[in-house]
C-alpha cells in the first residue's frame, strides 16, 4: 500500500504477486474494518449478502468498523439536478481536506454534465480513469470509473446517474452481470472513508438497487 499526499490508496500489488504465500492454516482475516464508518457498511452490505466468496474476492467483515459517520444520501431525480445537488454537498459537507470520488459505471461521456458543474462552480478536478495514482496539482475532486477506483480510497464517494441502461443484466437472481453490479457497487461504496452519495432516475431505476436497506440511508428528492 502507498500513501499519496492526496489521502488516496493505491492497492499496487497483491501478496501472491509479489510471491508471498501463507501455508494452509496460517492465514488471518483483518477484523477491523478501518476504512468506512458503521454507517457506510451497513449501507453496502446488503449487496454482497449471500454471494459466494470466490478467490481472491474481497468481502470484509462488515461489522469491525470503528468509527461513525453521517448516513449516506441516495437522490433522486434528473441527473442535472442530481449534479447540482452535488454541488451543495461539496460546499457543506466537505472539508477544505478532502478527497471526493465521482465514480460511475462507464463513466466518459457520462461525466460531461459534470464536469461542465465542476468547472462552473470552480471545483479543480482530475480525471483517475487508469490511472495508478493522483496527479500533481490542486485537485481534490477525482472522475473515474468504478473500476479504476478498486484499491483507491477518498474521504467521500459519489455515484450519480446509476440507472437501469447503465448497469444492465439479466432477470434471474443468479444472473452473473447481475451479481458483477452488486459487487462493483458494494465496492465503490467501500472507497468512502466519511461519507456516501448515490443518485438515479426514478424511472431507470435499477433492480440492484432493490438490494439496499432503506433503514441505511436518507433519501433526498429532487
Amino acid at each position: 500500500m502507498r500513501d499519496t499526499t492526496q489521502h488516496v490508496y493505491p492497492n499496487v500489488f497483491t501478496w501472491r504477486e509479489v510471491g508471498v504465500a501463507f501455508p494452509a492454516g496460517q492465514s488471518r482475516r483483518l477484523e477491523v474494518n478501518y476504512r468506512n464508518t458503521r454507517q457506510i457498511a451497513a449501507f453496502a452490505r446488503p449487496l454482497v449478502e449471500g454471494l459466494e466468496v470466490v478467490e481472491d474476492d474481497n468481502l470484509p467483515d462488515f461489522t469491525g468498523c470503528r468509527e461513525d459517520g453521517p448516513l449516506p444520501t441516495v437522490v433522486v431525480g434528473p441527473y442535472g439536478r442530481q449534479a447540482r445537488w452535488a454541488m451543495s454537498y461539496l460546499e457543506e459537507a466537505v472539508g477544505p481536506d478532502d478527497t471526493v470520488g465521482f465514480l460511475h459505471p462507464l463513466g466518459g461521456n457520462r461525466f460531461r454534465e459534470l464536469r461542465n458543474q465542476l468547472d462552473a462552480a470552480g471545483h479543480p478536478w482530475a480525471s483517475l480513469t487508469r490511472e495508478a495514482e493522483w496527479p500533481e496539482g490542486d485537485e481534490r475532486i477525482a472522475l473515474s470509473t468504478m473500476h479504476s477506483a478498486k484499491g483507491l480510497e477518498f474521504d467521500h464517494v459519489i455515484v450519480l446517474g446509476y440507472d437501469s441502461e447503465t448497469v444492465q443484466h439479466g432477470e434471474a437472481a443468479d444472473d452473473s452481470l447481475l451479481e458483477a453490479h452488486r459487487r462493483l457497487l458494494a465496492m465503490a461504496i467501500r472507497r468512502a472513508r466519511r461519507g456516501v452519495v448515490l443518485g438515479y432516475r426514478p424511472q431507470a431505476r435499477s433492480p440492484v438497487l432493490d438490494l439496499l436497506s432503506p433503514a441505511t440511508f436518507e433519501t433526498v428528492e429532487l
